[in-house]
């Protein structure tokens, strides 16, 4: 009886574990490396900010979506899929500045 009760318990763990991989994003706008933009896994906290060269590493499952932002640009909202690099340009939001 003990051993029953645990099983629904096993199964929604093995539903909300998903694999998660390491994702190297880069941002860039017009004029090249975004340093400091914000990369975060839509829905959570979890993110991390680009560096000089406008890269950063978040670590996500593949039906994750990352919101890229910067102040002055839009946000962009970015499918990750399969990938293990991901490249984003941003564009300026007039309205914004």
């Amino acid at each position: 009886m003990v051993l029953l009760s645990l099983l629904p318990g096993l199964t929604v763990s093995a539903q909300e574990q998903k694999a998660a991989a390491a994702r190297t994003v880069t941002v860039v706008d017009q004029a090249g490396p975004v340093i400091g933009a914000s990369v975060v896994i839509k829905g959570t906290v979890s993110g991390a900010s680009t560096d000089i060269n406008g890269v950063t590493t978040v670590s996500c499952a593949d039906d994750a979506v990352l919101s890229v932002s910067y102040v002055g640009y839009s946000t962009q909202e970015v499918a990750v899929a399969s990938r293990t690099a991901i490249r984003v340009q941003l564009e300026e939001d007039a309205q914004r500045l």
